[in-house]
């Protein structure tokens, strides 16, 4: 990853840097962070859409064009992910999934809330959670 790293950090592609370390790549069809994930069926991925697109959704959402993610665990191994570019948003789908993303933090916040509220009751109440070893 490090060599990756210094490989398009001196000006290589990602393509050549890729070819030049030996590595398997697999490139993913344009997406946005912004794509609804829960009206999709956990169980059926889209054909040329990977199991693992959330977690890489996830891990390149503050990367620049040219940044390499961590490693990240997946079924098979171990994987990085490097953002080629990034398109300018498209005022016009911007707007349209506005409303969807902005239900979706909502419904974050109250999720965190809501299990906050009930950690302190649980306390108050001596009801602390065990871990499962």
């Amino acid at each position: 990853m490090h060599d990756l790293r210094e490989a398009l950090k001196s000006g290589d592609t990602v393509t050549s840097a890729i070819q030049k370390l030996n590595l398997k790549m697999e490139k993913l069809p344009p997406f946005t962070l912004a794509d609804d994930l829960e009206a999709k069926a956990p169980s059926a991925p889209p054909k040329n859409e990977p199991p693992d697109l959330p977690l890489i959704k996830q891990a390149v959402a503050d990367l620049k064009p040219k940044e390499v993610t961590e490693p990240l665990p997946t079924a098979d191994g171990i994987m990085v992910a490097v953002v080629e570019k990034r398109d300018p948003p498209d005022p016009v789908q911007g707007v349209a999934k506005r409303a969807s993303l902005d239900e979706r933090l909502l419904h974050g916040k109250r999720t965190l809330i809501f299990y906050e509220w009930l950690r302190e009751r649980r306390r108050v109440a001596g009801l602390e959670a065990s871990v499962a070893s």
